[in-house]
């Protein structure tokens, strides 16, 4: 099970960013609500030391 945090040396690590991202064509707002929620993720290993 993961846990919030840096994580230890050699452990791997999930790092997620998301961000609500603002239309500006007019057509598109109503239907979408304004925003276009973004998530991107990357897994790293960290370092041994």
């Amino acid at each position: 099970m993961g846990q919030a945090g840096l994580g230890g040396p050699g452990e791997i690590v999930l790092y997620t960013i998301t961000y609500n991202w603002n239309l500006l064509s007019g057509q598109i707002i109503p239907i979408l609500g304004g925003t276009i929620p973004m998530s991107a993720s990357m897994v790293v290993r960290n370092e041994p030391f």
